[in-house]
């Protein structure tokens, strides 16, 4: 006989640890997608206009934070210079979900012919040593991009993504950067996505992470922009373990279905510091490159969420883990760059 009281209600209660918001969020990025990919763009983009300005007037939190993280870039800037960088960041955020659900339609070959690059010469100096390249990049213009241009020139990346939830919604991203040729390793909390870098990297393949905000809460403390947080401790570990090169690196959005990737000089562990010593002096020396490529283009910076201690002041809440940045985000673990979707 079937436990009827125990049998799911809906889609959204058969996944453990996956409530009705998980769903929401994930059919809602179905629906963008199948609305960008149906319409043309003079029709789609001005429907993405008028989401902006509900995402401005309802995400209230997150506008709190653009508006912070601008004055952190930009601090001599007026308030009326912030409001108009605040327009222009939401505008290119929305410019880039319609440019990521139109990707199925899009060949890697096209994106990739889509980007113009600016000194190059390093990342392509770099492969030529063998050793793979540790591609560090801020959530900054459209960073997908940078994998299919990658996967065209410089041979498959690996990347490595937050398993999100549902799983649906992991697999729906994992197929999309798939399409754009990334191989895509999930960070599960076990050492293989670890395993996987290291192995791509003696390789000699590339290994492509997003590492300006650290979801793990155990990364490698840094000040960013004057300020103490903590980053993902992959790049500087992985530099430490392997010997590869950390390649810092921006992709910025220059005009409809148009890139601009903008490459910095290769950094390099100290091999005369301990390993801990290396990741952690090298992470400090890829914080000041970030900040080089987010201040040629704040508005394009998309970091919405709390980085730093005073961002949860700004928005009246108890920082996770304590009130001290060590109690929230100690730096004890090797784990991987991370991303947000």
């Amino acid at each position: 006989m079937t436990d009827r009281s125990r049998r799911p209600s809906g889609p959204w209660e058969r996944e453990s640890g996956v409530g009705i918001s998980n769903w929401v969020g994930y059919f809602w990025a179905r629906a963008g997608e199948q609305l960008a990919r149906a319409l043309p763009e003079s029709l789609a983009m001005p429907i993405a206009g008028r989401l902006a300005e509900g995402y401005k007037r309802f995400s209230r939190q997150r506008m709190v934070m653009i508006r912070k993280h601008l004055k952190m870039v930009c601090p001599d800037s007026s308030e009326e210079e912030i409001d108009a960088m605040v327009d222009r960041a939401v505008e290119l955020y929305a410019r880039y979900w319609f440019e990521t659900f139109r990707t199925p339609d899009r060949s890697r070959i096209e994106i990739a012919s889509s980007v113009t690059t600016v000194d190059e010469r390093y990342l392509a100096d770099v492969m030529k040593e063998g050793n793979g390249a540790i591609i560090a990049m801020p959530h900054l213009g459209n960073w997908d991009v940078a994998g299919a241009y990658c996967a065209e020139h410089y041979g498959t990346p690996l990347v490595v993504a937050e398993l999100l939830k549902p799983r649906a919604a992991f697999d729906y991203w994992v197929k999309t950067r798939e399409r754009l040729g990334m191989e895509v390793v999930p960070l599960d909390g076990t050492s293989a996505p670890v395993r996987a870098l290291i192995k791509a990297l003696k390789d000699g393949r590339p290994v492509a992470l997003v590492a300006d905000r650290d979801m793990t809460s155990d990364g490698v403390e840094v000040t960013f922009f004057g300020e103490k947080t903590t980053i993902p401790a992959g790049p500087g570990t992985l530099a430490a373990r392997t010997g590869a090169p950390v390649v810092p690196a921006g992709v910025y959005i220059e005009g409809p279905g148009r890139y601009r990737a903008v490459v910095r000089p290769p950094l390099r562990a100290e091999e005369s510091l301990s390993r801990a010593d290396q990741a952690k002096v090298l992470s400090q020396r890829l914080v000041g490159e970030f900040e080089t490529l987010i201040r040629a283009e704040p508005e394009q910076w998309h970091l919405f969420t709390p980085n730093w201690p005073s961002d949860w002041e700004a928005l009246g809440r108890t920082m996770p883990g304590g009130d001290s940045l060590d109690s929230a985000s100690p730096a004890s673990g090797p784990e991987p760059g991370n991303e947000e979707q």
